[in-house]
């Protein structure tokens, strides 16, 4: 008896209970009438599977000109790693390939009605793959950097079969190609950052769902062999109901960007096996497939952009990484940040606003708030005429702020070489921040020799305000602050105090509520 394709991948869904996105938990949560806009990574469900069959009308939209085109991507690795669109929508789809389709709303095909997903999909009495299925997989130089960076070296796969496979079970079989292989593959989720989208990165223990696309890198130059896919070898014997991504319990620090209520973030994670540099431990960043999405990262050996970042448990010297992120049409951004206390406390954490030239401790506060000019700002260019997919590369291709934002780790005892901290010039009151803001600021300075301090606020009839250090002995560093809580002050100009060294230093700072 026929079955729809998609009551075969909502089969699926219910009986793995692993989904694939915002999009697929739609699908299981609704058991019918569907409507969503959104990417999805899928591989070949059935045996002899075109394009065509698996879309229908959900993936094809007309275009000004009348002519239909599928949303629908696959992967070139040896190229240097770019999408391509399909020759032809009657192909089938490659056993073990992984693509990304795009499902419109269906206001999107200017119906007005609800669709049925599951009715409207063909039937077919294809199978579903079983046994063996071999795919051909490459890491290729193609600019002939002389290392794998950028795009190269990914390979975008997808689980073949009709049960969950283990993902360490398929790193072993990738491996026999070529051991030099990223620690993890990588999932689209629609629903990190609280919306934002991005890539999961899986580890050995974590499973991939039946159908699921997934990306796997391989780092050396000149790869190319077969990965043979065996059902029964790589199948879950303990299925699971979800990943665990990132153990809070380990040693590891989440830095955040966001705007609104999208986020995206940046790991730093401590193992004994992690190096500094760049190493198979460290996690490649994907850009989220969402137009307008932030994405946050560090860059490493040319064009090699991490979103976590594995480094030893034991640092020797200071280290500075470089941030960049994009953030398309966005003003008003914060960096937050998560379990600082599973670092080393002996271990400076301070991130530099080399535009504000201000340097935040990340041990005494918990956020850091500023504004892009509008010179940084670049809208994304879409309308109902731009298809999603031609998004998605733009995203690829996004703005990218660059040279504003560090992290410095600054490790200090006696087994640190250089342990000496470079200790300021001179004693120097800096810019709060936020400022203007509109219910608590930071206050940073720094002391280039230890002696006693006090830090006033004043209000600009010449009345105290608020204490925030008295006459108290501090040490010489660059990392002091302290937080003004001006809830209950009126808005107005109020003027920071310090007294240091035998000098007194102020600074003006704007209330605004």
């Amino acid at each position: 008896m026929g079955k729809t394709l998609l009551q075969f991948l909502f089969s699926i869904t219910m009986v793995t209970g692993l989904l694939f996105g915002t999009a697929g938990r739609v699908a299981a949560q609704s058991a019918g009438a569907i409507s969503f806009e959104e990417w999805l990574g899928l591989a070949s469900p059935t045996k002899n599977m075109s394009f065509e069959q698996l879309l229908h009308s959900f993936g094809m939209r007309s275009d000004q000109g009348g002519e239909t085109t599928a949303t629908v991507l696959l992967w070139e690795e040896q190229e240097g790693g770019s999408f391509e669109y399909p020759e032809r929508l009657s192909d089938n789809l490659e056993p073990g390939r992984g693509y990304f389709f795009y499902f419109y709303r269906s206001d999107d095909l200017n119906r007005g009605e609800e669709r049925d997903f599951f009715s409207e999909a063909p039937a077919t009495d294809e199978a579903p793959h079983d046994g063996v299925v071999e795919i051909q997989v490459s890491a290729t130089d193609a600019d002939e950097s002389g290392r794998i960076d950028g795009m190269e070296g990914f390979n975008l796969l997808g689980n073949p079969f009709d049960r969950e496979l283990t993902v360490g079970a398929i790193k072993k079989e990738l491996a026999t190609v070529s051991t030099n292989l990223n620690s993890y593959l990588y999932i689209w989720n629609s629903g990190l950052g609280n919306g934002n989208g991005g890539f999961e990165l899986l580890n050995d223990e974590d499973v991939i769902a039946p159908v699921q696309a997934f990306w796997v890198r391989y780092l050396d130059d000149g790869i190319k062999g077969t990965v043979r896919f065996d059902r029964d070898r790589l199948s879950a014997d303990d299925p699971r109901r979800s990943h665990h991504p990132v153990d809070i319990d380990a040693e590891s620090f989440a830095l955040k960007l966001g705007a609104g209520e999208w986020f995206d973030t940046y790991r730093i994670e401590l193992r004994a096996e992690g190096e500094v540099g760049e190493d198979k431990l460290d996690g490649y960043k994907l850009f989220s497939l969402k137009s307008g999405a932030i994405n946050l990262y560090s860059s490493v050996g040319g064009t090699n952009k991490l979103t976590r970042n594995v480094l030893p448990g034991k640092l020797e010297k200071e280290i500075e990484i470089p941030l960049f992120f994009s953030a398309a049409g966005k003003t008003d951004l914060s960096f937050s940040w998560e379990y600082p206390d599973k670092l080393p406390r002996n271990w400076d954490l301070i991130l530099t606003d080399r535009e504000m030239d201000r340097e935040i401790n990340l041990w005494t506060t918990s956020r850091y708030s500023f504004t892009l000019e509008s010179a940084d700002i670049e809208e994304e260019v879409t309308s109902p005429e731009t298809p999603p997919e031609q998004q998605f590369l733009d995203t690829r291709n996004a703005p990218v702020i660059t040279e504003r934002f560090s992290l410095t780790i600054r490790p200090r005892g006696s087994n640190v070489q250089n342990e000496t901290e470079i200790l300021p010039e001179s004693i120097r009151l800096k810019p709060n921040y936020p400022n203007p803001f509109t219910s608590t600021t930071t206050i940073p300075y720094e002391l280039d020799e230890s002696t006693e301090v006090t830090l006033t606020v004043w209000n600009m009839i010449g009345q105290k305000v608020a204490t925030l250090v008295d006459s108290e002995s501090q040490q010489a560093g660059r990392n002091h602050a302290e937080n003004w809580n001006a809830a209950s002050m009126p808005s107005g100009m109020y003027i920071a105090r310090l007294e240091a060294g035998g000098e007194v230093f102020t600074r003006k700072m704007t209330l605004i509520k």
